[in-house]
C-alpha cells in the first residue's frame, strides 16, 4: 500500500480477506485477476495501483 500526501482515494483491498469473506457467505471457486495496472502523477510522486476482478459462484 503507497500512501502519497495529495491521494485521497482507496488504499485497496486485502484479497486474503476479501476471499474468507466471501467464501463465508457461501461463494465457491472464488478467485482473482488483475485487470488494470496503471501509475497516477501526484505533487509528491508517482502512484502505482492496480484494477482486479473478483469471481466467486454462489452455493
Amino acid at each position: 500500500m503507497q500512501k502519497k500526501k495529495d491521494f485521497h482515494g482507496h488504499n485497496g483491498f486485502d484479497r486474503d480477506e476479501l476471499k474468507a469473506l466471501m467464501e463465508k457467505y457461501n461463494f465457491k471457486n472464488v478467485f482473482f485477476e488483475t485487470a488494470y495496472e496503471g501509475k497516477k502523477d501526484m505533487k509528491d510522486g508517482v502512484l502505482d495501483y492496480s484494477l482486479f476482478l473478483v469471481i466467486g459462484m454462489k452455493r
